[in-house]
């Protein structure tokens, strides 16, 4: 497989990730976060299942739709869980809540990475020259982490009370500088701006 047909048997995950972005911005207001992150949380692991038989010949196309299903997963993960984060966050404790996120993402993303290469490269050295089955070995962990997490999502409550960042920005009627916000019955939620009496 050349560079140029990898790189087109990757895209899908890609154009996956941005549909999913798109679907969140369309829906985060009239659905839980919370529903959106397990929803994006069982699509990846929809999508990753059948890398775990990479060692099988799998089609090109199934890999496509995976990583398909990955990416629009991907997706709908990402925005949610910063709503849910920053609706439980006072307004002045935001900037450290933003670096803290920032952080936990770096270093996790770098742990996972380091954990997995090492299972990987286990794997690698059990199986020989079966290189693929060596990955399918490790998208099985892969997997299992996902289900893991799929779990703990189930088990967090969601929060879209009026404390926090989202109920602030609600009492003021949306973001400074943007459209005040809209509830999901399409009501206008009550501002402080309408409660103030004008001699």
């Amino acid at each position: 497989m050349s560079a140029w047909e990898a790189g087109l048997l990757l895209a899908p995950q890609g154009l996956g990730a941005a549909a999913g972005s798109v679907l969140v911005n369309r829906t985060i207001n009239k659905a839980v976060p919370r529903t959106l992150v397990v929803a994006g949380i069982v699509l990846i692991l929809i999508g990753t299942a059948p890398f775990t038989q990479l060692g099988h010949d799998l089609p090109d196309t199934v890999i496509a739709a995976s990583l398909a299903l990955r990416g629009i997963g991907i997706g709908m993960v990402g925005a949610p869980v910063m709503n849910i984060v920053y609706s439980r966050t006072e307004p002045e404790q935001l900037p450290r809540a933003s670096g803290a996120l920032n952080l936990l993402n770096t270093v996790g993303g770098s742990v996972g990475t380091a954990a997995h290469a090492v299972v990987l490269q286990n794997r690698l050295s059990a199986r020989g020259p079966d290189v693929p089955a060596a990955f399918g070995d490790t998208f099985w962990r892969v997997l299992g982490f996902c289900q893991f997490r799929r779990r703990g999502g189930h088990e967090t409550a969601p929060d879209r009370g009026e404390g926090g960042v989202m109920g602030a920005r609600r009492s003021r009627g949306g973001l400074a500088g943007g459209p005040p916000f809209v509830t999901p019955t399409g009501q206008r939620p009550f501002t402080a701006k309408s409660s103030v009496h004008r001699p």
